[in-house]
């Protein structure tokens, strides 16, 4: 339902075309994200070999590299209660952009299988690399208050408070190689395991800070740091540089 709100702020502006309270605007901006995607993969990875690769557990460390791919998209409408100034509510629809994140693990051990059928020793080694891939498209509808503190006639800051609906749909691929190297020559196994697609929903606490630069009677420009979750454990951190329209 996402991809009908730019429809949407169409139709609302040239409905309220004559009432100079009301507001549009849309910028770009780059997402920073601290995720529960990342707190689930960065933790240890045990794993229990398997017996004909010579058995035992293992701890992986992991190592992860995450990033958002694409720049993100704001599309806003407001309504100013005073005088262009002070208290406004704001709608807005925020495209964070594509997360992916990929973590590694790998583990080397050598050591000797011993048997009562075996009048000898039998010395191996053995390495396990863990590979997880993670996808997700990330968006979110945002409803905040905001107020203006003037800063002269044209530049004015603002904090944001409000409430957000996230929407995180995310697939992963798992996959896992174990190499054996006994004097009888080498065997290894891979074994992958793909994750269908999930889909996280769910409301998140919005704050932030902001600047207006008034252009002209109708135009101004917009700068603005916004956090969408926890104020310091998860949360995706917002950027935007935005253009907006007074009727």
């Amino acid at each position: 339902m996402f991809k009908y709100l730019s429809l949407i702020l169409l139709l609302l502006s040239t409905s309220v075309v004559a009432d100079s309270k009301w507001y549009i605007g849309g910028g770009i901006g780059k997402a920073i994200p601290r995720l529960e995607l990342d707190e689930r993969i960065r933790e240890a990875v045990t794993l229990d070999i398997p017996e004909e690769l010579g058995g035992g557990q293992y701890t992986l460390p992991v190592d992860i590299d995450s990033e958002f791919s694409n720049y993100g998209q704001k599309l806003f409408i407001g309504y100013d209660f005073g005088a262009k100034d002070g208290f406004a509510f704001e709608l807005s629809y925020v495209n964070f952009g594509q997360y992916e994140a990929v973590a590694t693990s790998s583990a080397e051990d050598s050591g000797v299988i011993t048997s009562e059928y075996l009048p000898f020793d039998i010395p191996y080694s053995i390495s396990v690399i863990a590979k997880e891939i993670v996808k997700a498209d990330i968006v979110a509808i945002n409803l905040s208050m905001i107020y203006s503190f003037k800063l002269g006639d044209r530049v004015s800051i603002f904090p944001r408070f409000g409430l957000a609906y996230l929407d995180v749909k995310a697939t992963s691929r798992f996959s896992l190689t174990a190499s054996v190297d006994t004097p009888f020559g080498d065997k290894s196994r891979t074994w992958s395991d793909d994750i269908k697609d999930s889909e996280l929903k769910g409301m998140l606490p919005v704050w932030g800070i902001g600047m207006d630069i008034r252009i002209n009677e109708n135009h101004f420009i917009r700068t603005e740091m916004e956090r969408y979750g926890h104020p310091t454990e998860i949360y995706v951190d917002m950027f935007t540089v935005q253009w907006g329209y007074r009727f």
